[in-house]
Order: structure tokens, then sequence, then C-alpha cells
């Protein structure tokens, strides 16, 4: 996964506001998103962005695991991240 190209990222307190281009909208993410969007940034795979979150947050993995993957899905649904492509 890669953050789609029209979509900026801009780091504020707690959390993040993301810009769409291609459709002109602002969006404003918690901390947890945040850290969601900096491992698909940095191409990390589901499993270490879930470790990331367990680790920080003190939380149970399946809550994690079950939230990470609604939000990657939500964020492909809104085209803010893409699949790579080989």
């Amino acid at each position: 996964m890669k953050i789609a190209s029209h979509v900026k990222i801009q780091t504020v307190d707690n959390g993040a506001i993301i810009f769409d281009a291609r459709e002109g909208n602002y969006a404003q993410v918690n901390l947890t998103g945040l850290r969601i969007l900096e491992g698909v940034s940095g191409g990390l795979p589901m499993d270490d962005i879930v470790d990331g979150i367990v680790s920080e947050f003190e939380v149970s993995r399946p809550v994690v695991e079950q939230d990470v993957a609604s939000y990657l899905s939500d964020m492909l649904g809104r085209g803010w991240i893409e699949m790579d492509t080989p």
C-alpha cells in the first residue's frame, strides 16, 4: 500500500490533516490514524502497523487488528491510499 499521489498529509498536535487534492476536501485524523498513515507511507505491512499501535497505546491486538483493517478499507474507499502495483 502507499499514500495516493493526490493526498497530502500535514502533522498537527495529536494527529494530522489530510488534504485530498482530487476532491478538494480536508479531513482530520487522530494520533492513531496518523500512525496508520505513517506506516502506510513507510511501506510497512499491516502486521507491523498493528504491532506499533499495540505497543504505543497498550491496547489489545485483536481490537487493533480490526480497527486498522477497517481504517485501511475506509482509506482505500476514499482513494487516500492505493495498492502497490508490481
